[in-house]
């Protein structure tokens, strides 16, 4: 994953693999790559330099996770890695985009329907080691479907009484509230986020906002990447 990504980004950055640095405590570390702008006209800082740190995104099993990822980087924007000093750092992927997309999936099977469970029980039976019989598994996905129906309804109906369409309506409103409040909460950590976007390409995000794109640029008015410490 970060070969491909680095390949991608080498023809607008030099880019420095495998840096080591240093804790104020005194631990080591070593962050995946260090990149500089080959041309930094158009960056807010005169000499731009910033870390990426390339994560799987398939780790993130739980809010705990989440979190330890989000430490770390956070613990790195305190280091000082060779000559360059203190570092903004950018997760690639965004932990951010790992859980919404956990969490989709969860609102998804919320909502499934009898094939949905049909299937699903299907792939379940397999494994089985005394497999229902073709109609006890069209029982099984029916009570499933009814079961899930009766819940979904209850939602729905609790849902339209807070205004909204539905109870994913409702939690998809939620979810992408929490997701702007902790871009915004990573860019005062000096965290920032790599990400593909669909019409901008590769993009550098600090608080949800682009500081850098491959079809646009730099964008200035990011302010600095120098990590801030105490009052802001």
């Amino acid at each position: 994953m970060a070969d491909s990504v680095l390949d991608i980004l080498a023809a607008h950055f030099h880019i420095e693999r495998e840096v080591p640095g240093r804790y104020p405590t005194g631990e080591a570390v070593r962050i995946d790559a260090v990149l500089r702008p080959i041309d930094p006209a158009g960056w807010f800082d005169a000499e731009p330099i910033l870390g990426v740190e390339f994560k799987f995104p398939e780790n993130i099993h739980s809010f705990g996770d989440f979190g330890a990822q989000i430490a770390q980087a956070a613990d790195y924007t305190h280091c000082t890695f060779g000559p360059y000093g203190r570092l903004a750092v950018f997760l690639c992927p965004s932990p951010i985009s790992q859980l919404l997309a956990q969490t989709e999936a969860t609102i998804t099977r919320n909502n499934w329907m009898l094939p949905q469970w049909r299937a699903h029980l299907t792939a379940v039976n397999e494994q089985l080691p005394t497999p229902w019989t073709p109609q006890e598994l069209e029982t099984e996905a029916l009570r499933c479907a009814l079961d899930a129906a009766r819940r979904r309804d209850a939602r729905d109906a609790s849902a339209r009484a807070e205004g909204h369409r539905s109870d994913a309506h409702r939690e998809r409103i939620l979810l992408h509230q929490q997701a702007a409040f902790v871009t915004r909460l990573l860019g005062q950590l000096g965290v920032g986020e790599l990400m593909p976007h669909r019409s901008r390409g590769w993009t550098l995000l600090r608080c949800g906002e682009p500081v850098w794109s491959q079809t646009s640029g730099p964008v200035r008015r990011s302010g600095t990447l120098t990590p801030k410490l105490g009052n802001r």
